[in-house]
């Protein structure tokens, strides 16, 4: 805003007298060069003309760095207001209101106001008529009329005046409200002070959403009196701020198990003190579960000095995975690979293998996979053929094992196939057997261990 040149602008004021506990309005025209500020202080004093309470103060000043009137022609103003809070005129939404259907009491032509370029007054003319009421009879004492100890409204519109005085267009500060308030407060000596305008006080926004890490919690912000400008959020765990989370929405993190959350909603508008609200803290948030957690499944065969291996799916989400191979349902030490090669200790025992799902912020989840009975396994040495290699004499199989085998059975073979029906511990070599290589399969069996077997070496029947 720049400087006025010498400008008129129609100064009235109105409302009813302190007595009557009513609106009390102050208009004028406020110069680019003086500002009443937040913290600015003054004294209310009788005489209109002089003073820190007189209509040239009052119009001669801009209510802190929130009044910015253009200067585009000889008849830019503005009218300045003082009211009982809770009564301050709304603002008006656009450039083309006159300021006689807003403000009707402003429209006496006979109240106007010359300022020179130092926003001195050029006349004195209409001090008189400075401050009016409702019905636009002077204000003969501003120091009786105001109240001590008590909180006013002062604020300001820009107005753009016709030539001939007859009306005044309201016009809107550049990203403004037409009409913006601040708060003056009298002591018991009706000393004052400016203060930055505040809102109104806001209730709590509301939080929607489960306490679960992995969910999405949303604030509502609650209206605001007048209407912000803008409003932030900052996302709270056990009262302190979560660094990146002013968003509207907040996903719950692993950070977040065990805490409260809450949000706070800051309320902003030019000329106004932020004001802020937060919301009731949350239940505390638990962990999350997995959605799907495979069982484990075992391949390979389960006898001493053989390895057996554990396959398991992807859990949703993905997680860590732990193995831990049990043995009768008991954690075997060491084991902890997805395979496991079994020991004599095995042999006889049900052997299984148990895997833990874990993620930061999910509640861990073992899954077990179904036993395999581990075998024993038979030591022997090869078996041998007696007796002599020729058409129609009788050859025998011997054989032992360790443990001794419950139960053996015995293949003859001819060139490594078996023949047909020859499957006792002896054999009639025939004439099919001349110049081919004999040679017998034994068969170890025994409950609990692995059924073996072992071929003998071969011979040439002649």
């Amino acid at each position: 805003m720049t400087t006025l040149k010498k400008k008129s602008t129609r100064l009235a004021l109105a409302g009813t007298s302190a007595a009557a506990a009513a609106v009390l309005l102050a208009a004028g025209m406020a110069p680019a060069a003086q500002a009443v500020v937040a913290g600015s202080a003054g004294t209310v004093t009788s005489n209109k003309a002089s003073g820190n309470w007189s209509v040239e103060d009052l119009a001669a000043t801009e209510i802190g760095s929130d009044m910015t009137c253009a200067s585009t022609g000889s008849m830019d103003g503005a009218l300045l207001f003082i009211s009982e809070p809770g009564q301050e005129t709304p603002a008006v939404a656009n450039a083309t209101t006159e300021a006689r259907s807003v403000y009707p009491f402003t429209l006496d032509p006979m109240n106007q106001m010359s300022f020179a370029a130092d926003g001195s007054l050029a006349d004195t003319m209409t001090l008189d008529g400075g401050f009016v009421k409702s019905d636009k009879t002077p204000v003969a004492d501003m120091a009786a009329a105001l109240l001590a100890n008590h909180t006013y409204s002062i604020g300001y519109t820009c107005t753009t005046q016709s030539d001939d005085f007859g009306t005044a267009t309201v016009v809107p500060a550049s990203g403004k409200a037409v009409a913006s308030w601040a708060t003056l407060t009298t002591d018991a000596s009706k000393n004052w002070t400016i203060t930055a305008p505040k809102f109104a006080p806001v209730a709590a926004p509301t939080v929607a959403g489960t306490a679960v890490v992995g969910s999405t919690l949303k604030a509502t912000a609650k209206s605001s009196s007048p209407s912000a400008d803008s409003t932030k959020y900052q996302w709270l765990r056990n009262g302190a701020t979560i660094s990146g989370a002013t968003k509207s929405s907040y996903v719950l993190t692993a950070a977040d198990l065990g805490k409260k959350i809450s949000v706070k909603v800051t309320y902003v508008k030019t000329g106004y003190a932020d004001v802020s609200a937060t919301s009731v803290a949350s239940a505390t948030v638990a962990a999350a579960k997995f959605s799907s957690a495979p069982i484990p499944t075992i391949s390979g065969t389960a006898a001493v000095g053989y390895t057996l291996k554990a396959s398991v799916g992807t859990a949703s989400p993905s997680a860590t995975v732990k193995y831990q191979w049990l043995r009768d349902g008991k954690s075997i030490t060491g084991a902890t690979n997805s395979s496991y090669k079994l020991t004599s200790s095995d042999r006889a025992r049900k052997i299984t293998v148990r895997v833990e799902f874990s993620r930061s912020g999910y509640t861990t989840v073992t899954k077990t996979a179904a036993s395999r009975t581990g075998y024993g396994v038979f030591s022997y040495k090869k078996p041998s053929v007696t007796g002599t290699m020729k058409v129609g004499r009788t050859v025998k199989a011997s054989s032992s094992s360790s443990p001794t085998a419950s139960s053996k059975s015995y293949q003859w073979l001819r060139n490594g196939k078996a023949i047909s029906k020859a499957t006792k511990s002896s054999y009639k070599l025939t004439s099919r057997d001349k110049g081919r290589k004999i040679s017998v399969k034994v068969t170890f069996k025994r409950s609990g261990y692995l059924t073996g077997s072992s071929i003998s070496s071969s011979r040439t029947v002649r």
